[in-house]
């Protein structure tokens, strides 16, 4: 669920840090931040990853490629 922080950012729920100061990375589609890569499930799904290729960097709501925040 996409939640509004207190800060103002849109964050999913199912993140690690429900208050970014610094964030990293958003979603062009929904518009959720994520700090750091430990809020993204995708950088931990072994089903996603590869031998060749790191998991990509999807967001945890509607599953579209994050972006730099910048």
């Amino acid at each position: 669920m996409v939640i509004t922080s207190s800060n103002g950012y849109k964050v999913s729920s199912k993140s690690a840090h429900l208050m970014p100061n610094n964030p990293q990375y958003k979603c062009p589609n929904c518009g959720c931040v994520y700090e750091n890569i430990l809020d993204i499930e995708s950088c931990f799904d072994k089903e996603i990853a590869t031998e060749n290729q790191n998991p990509p960097l999807l967001c945890n709501e509607c599953s579209t490629e994050l972006v730099s925040f910048e």
